[in-house]
């Protein structure tokens, strides 16, 4: 699993070098949308977290994908005005 994840993270930071070198000034763009991969991730599992408990734990999960559309909201909006 491990290992896994480190291809996929290497992979990753690859392909957000050669994006980046390949858009020249709008470097800065593609490092902000690279930004939104991770909080939308994180959105996505809690919101299968959530569908997977009951109850109280339930509750927990989605405040916490609710939590992350926040987050990508304000990274979008920061996004917009970035470029």
């Amino acid at each position: 699993m491990v290992r896994n994840v480190g291809i996929a993270g290497g992979v990753f930071l690859l392909l957000f070098a050669v994006a980046s070198l390949a858009t020249g000034q709008h470097a800065a763009v593609v490092g902000d949308i690279a930004q939104l991969v991770p909080v939308l991730a994180y959105a996505g599992l809690s919101f299968w977290l959530a569908r997977q408990c009951r109850g109280q734990v339930r509750l927990f999960w989605n405040l916490n994908s609710v939590h992350a559309i926040v987050w990508a909201t304000g990274q979008f909006v920061w996004t917009y005005y970035d470029m």
